[in-house]
């Protein structure tokens, strides 16, 4: 048998979403990265508990999912991918990782 792989959805990282990473403190990355790995073994990062829509109409396809203080935003970019000879169902977009401000 050979090596399992252990994501289904192939992780891209924004040019902002990495600057905004390299912002965090460890145990903050450390919790951004964590949710992402979770969303990247599912089988639908959309159906993942505590992944919500983006509101505004412009962002359809956008969601977040929490992650400590902060949210990252993301969405699916489908359809069979092959990196480094694995595949992969699509591409979770990282875009943003943003602090949640409380009575916004």
């Amino acid at each position: 048998m050979g090596e399992q792989q252990s994501h289904r959805w192939l992780i891209e990282w924004s040019e902002q979403s990495l600057r905004e990473l390299k912002k965090l403190s460890s145990k903050d990355r450390m919790t951004v990265f964590h949710s992402v790995a979770h969303l990247a073994k599912a089988e639908n990062p959309y159906n993942v508990p505590g992944v919500k829509k983006l509101k505004d109409p412009r962002l359809e396809d956008m969601r977040r999912i929490r992650a400590g203080d902060y949210r990252v935003i993301f969405w699916l970019d489908t359809g069979e991918v092959v990196h480094l000879e694995f595949s992969y169902k699509g591409k979770l977009q990282i875009e943003g990782i943003y602090i949640h401000h409380k009575g916004y």
